[in-house]
Formats: structure tokens, C-alpha cells, sequence
């Protein structure tokens, strides 16, 4: 939270593992977030979600060491980026940009002084929430400071709807979006095949969703009755969703 409101403090570093030496690749990235190797290990694609692209860094070739900007001012704010089965990037935008609708982090971002006021009130209320954790934490004041220090309250008064946009790691062209337009999954941060699914996660549910991979070839709208959820509270002890069988997953929306 503090780095979306504060000056461009990203770093990308690459560690040496033989000689311990650390170097920076690119810095003044506004909340440096999801990163991703090609499939050639030629380049690497990584996010910044205060100012909504995504940069494209080249590790080989005659490009090496050269960065530049592969989308700019993408549909809404966004958080991992992922390979898929196609050669192309799942990317979640957990804070979308929809018509006729407002985003905090869009009005605040050109006003600096408003910016620094909002994260030093944030931090007058997060100092006495974990000074108390410290000495007596309880269930209800951890959850406040996680609300606090995710600007989570603030997310919910956005409209709820959730949008994965997939994006060509060569051009940076947008090639399909999947769309939740009932909010049934909202915030995504992070999309992930496996078998015939595609796995939607976010930071704000104690869930993940599925959507079966066949709607990505479709033309026709398919609604949000098509997402299933599965690993809610009762399901907290599966390890991975490598684990999950289709059993598990009958509730539909």
C-alpha cells in the first residue's frame, strides 16, 4: 500500500548465486509486482501496478539489458503475471477500470501531497493496531491491520467485478479477457492453468475459482455461472490445487 502511494521505489535485482553479488536491472517502478520468464529465457515481463503496464526486460541478443514499456495504461490495475499454455501471459488485474466508475489509487496518483497525507494517516492508525499485536494480538485486531495495510475497505467500495486480460509476450497485444461480470470473482490477482481449468486467485477471498479452459475458444458470452469455487475454510489443509478432484467442486454460481 505504502509503495502505491508513495515515489517510484521499485527495484528488479538479479542475484549471483555463485558470487553472492546483487545487481539492479531496472529501477523507479511505481510497486514493482508480477514477474515472469519466457519460455526461451530471452527476456523477462513484469508489472507495475501504480501505473498500470507492463515492462519487458531483455536478458540475451543484441537488446540485453534494455527495458521498455510492453502495455501501457491497461484496463485496470495489475498484479501477477503468469506463462500460460498458449505461450501467452495471464495477467490479473485485481483493481479493474470500468466505465463510469472511480478507483482510488487512479485520483490520488497525480496529487503527491494527497498521496503522502493518506499514507501517514494510514500509519497513525497502523502504529497503535501493531503496537497491540506485538503485546496481545487477537483475531480481530491482526485482521484490521491486514485490512489497513491492503487498503481492503477501500477495494470493497469499487464495483464488484473481476477481469484476467492475456496478453502477447511478443507484441503486447491484448489477445482475450475473461470477465466475472456478477463479481461472483472480484480482485483477482493471479491466474494459473492446469489440466483443463484455469485457477483464480486473490488476497481478499479464502478461496480459489476455477473456470473451465473450453470458454477461452468460444465466441458466444458465457456468464459467471460458469465459475465454481472450491478451497474455502473447510478446505484449508489441501496443499496445492494440483491436490483438488472434481468433487470438490459442485457449488456453481
Amino acid at each position: 500500500m505504502f509503495e502505491l502511494l508513495s515515489d517510484s521505489s521499485g527495484r528488479i535485482l538479479k542475484f549471483d548465486l555463485e558470487t553472492r553479488e546483487t545487481q539492479v536491472l531496472v529501477e523507479e517502478i511505481n510497486f514493482a509486482n508480477g514477474l515472469e520468464l519466457s519460455p526461451e529465457e530471452d527476456y523477462i515481463l513484469f508489472t507495475e501496478t501504480g501505473r498500470a503496464r507492463i515492462h519487458k526486460y531483455y536478458l540475451t541478443g543484441e537488446r540485453s539489458g534494455e527495458v521498455k514499456v510492453l502495455v501501457n495504461s491497461l484496463p485496470g490495475l495489475p498484479d501477477n503475471i503468469k506463462l500460460n499454455d498458449r505461450g501467452n501471459y495471464y495477467v490479473g488485474l485485481i483493481g479493474p477500470r470500468l466505465p463510469g466508475t472511480w478507483h482510488i489509487l487512479e485520483l490520488v496518483a497525480p496529487h503527491n501531497i494527497l498521496r503522502k497525507f493518506i499514507s501517514r494517516l494510514v500509519c497513525m492508525v497502523l502504529i497503535p493496531s501493531k503496537l497491540l499485536n506485538l503485546v496481545f494480538p487477537t483475531s480481530a485486531s491482526l485482521q484490521f491491520e491486514y485490512w489497513c495495510g491492503n487498503l481492503e475497505p477501500f477495494a470493497h467500495l469499487t464495483r464488484p467485478y473481476g477481469l484476467v486480460v492475456e496478453v502477447d509476450g511478443k507484441t503486447g497485444d491484448i489477445i482475450s479477457s475473461l470477465h466475472s461480470t456478477n463479481g461472483a470473482v472480484r480482485f483477482i490477482s493471479e491466474a494459473v492453468v492446469l489440466d483443463r481449468w484455469v485457477y483464480l486467485g486473490s488476497p481478499y477471498t479464502n478461496y480459489l475459482a476455477r473456470v473451465p479452459q473450453r470458454i477461452r475458444d468460444t465466441n458466444t458470452r458465457i456468464s459467471s455461472a460458469e465459475v465454481q469455487l472450491g478451497l474455502g475454510e473447510e478446505k484449508e489443509e489441501a496443499d496445492d490445487i494440483e491436490e483438488i478432484d472434481d468433487e470438490e467442486f459442485k457449488d456453481e454460481l
